[in-house]
């Protein structure tokens, strides 16, 4: 994968590309940010490698995929659907001196990213930026059905946003042809993201409208910044007030946390009809009144030549931008002084890993560690005083008596004040030199802050790690990282603690870390006999994450090698909206907003 050191050159068809830092990764293929050498123009390369499959029948599923989507592609030009510009069925990725066989597509570049960040950090959207997202929404959905096209796996992660915040459909795998000259066909594939998904689906035959169905949940989280439902049958209680028509119940619950325009919820009922045969077509959906309605333009000296859709388009720019600089923003300052240290550390050292201990190095801890009798333990304490004179003032009273024997055995260990006061015999009235002492055998060089647990994760340091088999760059929630898992474990416990209320387990006999929590969701809903009364309903549903440690392979290019950290749902499900929600913001925040991240090794940007 190219690195912060490198620029790998790459041929797809006649045409040569700088490939530099990495958009995504799947299952079987990544996405990588690359600029034409002849043209200067960026663009996003999907890569499919062709070695990563287990089985013949794995990678003929995912080539035929694969050749269906360009398909796909190639008929679809419009300016709210992602371009296929080129592709290359027999190309080879230089993949650190290694040459591997692939299939590549040249995609339009979608800069500024998917618009799930934006819902998943910035919450839900003002209605008037809610109806343009949606408006060009159906504007893409409509170019694809004019062609005979249902994508079948629409959901915010797929709805992309270019340099100049254009609106992109993306990600057109899972679409399917369901009109060829004039005959429509049924679809019957199950496939595609639960809680985004028709009921249908598990039906057996469906048709294009499973793609209004998507939209629809799209716009209601669009409007409120959460889901409409759980799962699409008669165990979910929101959506069995759908499959019911009793809609006056479903809105009575969800209006309890948001509220929805009497236009918005007719357009609502008439796409997440439980039935395809009562949902909304595309005519029905762009007459709405709903999406017809002419919002307001923000009081500007707008230049008399822009139309009212461009100075929309504009207004939404900056609304846009607004939101991306709030993201940035987030991730800029979520980190702490630990963070800085262990980056300017990593650019200082040659060496690509670095144990816990390098960090948590204290000399008054080393000094009281290696005494082995009253004379050595006199010099560990006289160090000390240097920093604490009280201490010093302390221990040279005549009358003072120090437990040399408790001394020798405890005094490295001890990580509280009382216990400490206890040891030295230090009165109440001189706490404040209880706590000066354990600041000073606390404090690390690089910032880190010592406490019982230390030792522990310096332990975890030495566990055997299984080599990693396959590829990190085309692995999701895979990265190489510059530290070990006691170092990941260190980092991770304060916001597992602090933040997430997470249980914690580290499995050296299996080389991982595990984060046992749970999603929460209060909610009031109508009591059904009365429904001007509200009941309490709390769902809870379990959501563990996994980090699982690997070392590189050494070979003969990469004598030294980093060590793996891979991410991944544990046992759950993360089929429920919700939880795969969580996981996701769980995730990120992990990778951005703590200081396990800065462990990380960065991919280049431009």
């Amino acid at each position: 994968m190219a690195t912060s050191e490198e620029v790998t050159t790459m041929t797809v068809g006649d045409r040569r590309f700088n490939v530099t830092s990495l958009l995504g990764k799947g299952g079987f293929s990544i996405v990588m940010k690359a600029k034409d050498e002849q043209t200067d123009k960026k663009v996003a390369l999907k890569i499919m490698f062709m070695d990563k499959f287990g089985t013949e029948r794995e990678k003929k599923v995912n080539v035929e995929q694969v050749h269906k989507e360009i398909k796909a592609m190639r008929q679809l030009s419009h300016p709210n659907i992602i371009r296929l510009y080129g592709y290359d069925l027999n190309s080879m990725y230089n993949d650190e001196g290694k040459t591997r066989p692939c299939i590549v597509l040249v995609q339009e570049m979608a800069s500024h990213g998917e618009l799930f960040e934006y819902l998943m950090h910035t919450g839900k959207f003002e209605e008037p930026l809610a109806r343009y997202v949606f408006q060009k929404l159906m504007a893409g959905l409509g170019a694809c059905h004019s062609l005979g096209l249902a994508h079948r796996d629409l959901k915010p992660e797929n709805v992309l946003l270019s340099k100049d915040f254009t609106l992109k459909l993306a990600d057109f795998g899972f679409a399917y042809p369901f009109r060829k000259q004039e005959e429509v066909r049924q679809m019957r594939t199950e496939l595609g993201t639960r809680g985004y998904m028709a009921p249908e689906f598990g039906r057996g035959n469906y048709s294009e409208k499973v793609d209004f169905f998507s939209s629809g949940v799209i716009l209601f989280i669009l409007l409120s910044g959460f889901p409409p439902f759980r799962q699409t049958n008669g165990d979910d209680w929101w959506f069995e007030k759908i499959m019911s028509n009793r809609w006056h119940l479903f809105w009575q619950a969800h209006e309890r946390k948001a509220q929805f325009s009497e236009e918005a919820k007719a357009l609502l009922q008439g796409m997440l009809a439980a039935e395809a045969s009562d949902r909304f077509d595309l005519d029905q959906i762009n007459s709405s009144g709903w999406v017809t309605h002419e919002d307001q333009l923000t009081p500007h000296t707008w230049p008399q030549t822009l139309s009212d859709h461009e100075i929309r388009k504009v207004q939404f720019k900056d609304a846009m931008k607004l939101r991306k600089e709030a993201i940035t923003k987030q991730r800029g300052t979520a980190r702490d002084d630990v963070g800085d240290a262990l980056q300017a550390h990593f650019q200082q050292t040659s060496l690509k890993l670095t144990r816990l201990d390098a960090f948590t190095d204290n000399q008054y801890r080393a000094q009281f560690k290696e005494a082995e009798d009253e004379e050595s333990l006199r010099e560990a304490f006289s160090l000390l005083a240097g920093h604490v004179p009280a201490l010093g003032q302390m221990l040279e009273r005549p009358s003072y008596e120090l437990d040399v024997e408790s001394c020798l055995q405890y005094m490295s260990k001890l990580y509280d004040a009382e216990n400490l006061m206890r040891l030295l015999k230090i009165p109440n009235s001189h706490a404040n030199m209880a706590e000066k002492i354990l600041e000073a055998m606390n404090s690390t060089q690089l910032g880190i802050s010592l406490n019982e647990n230390t030792e522990q994760f310096i332990c975890a340091e030495d566990y055997d790690l299984p080599e990693f088999e396959g590829d990190v760059g085309s692995s999701a929630n895979t990265y190489r990282i510059r530290v070990g898992l006691g170092t990941i474990a260190y980092l991770l416990l304060p916001y597992c603690q602090e933040q997430i209320g997470a249980e914690f387990n580290i499995d050296g006999e299996n080389a991982k870390i595990s984060l046992s929590t749970a999603v929460k969701q209060m909610t009031e809903i109508p009591n059904e006999e009365n429904p001007t009364e509200f009941e309490q309903f709390e769902e809870t549903f379990p959501l563990e994450i996994v980090i699982k440690f690997y070392r590189e392979p050494v070979t003969e290019e990469n004598a030294e090698s980093f060590n793996v950290m891979a991410i991944s749902g544990g046992n759950n499900s993360l089929n429920n909206l919700q939880v795969h929600q969580e996981f996701v913001h769980v995730v990120n925040q992990i990778i951005n907003e703590t200081n396990v991240g800065v462990c990380i090794v960065q991919e280049q940007n431009f």
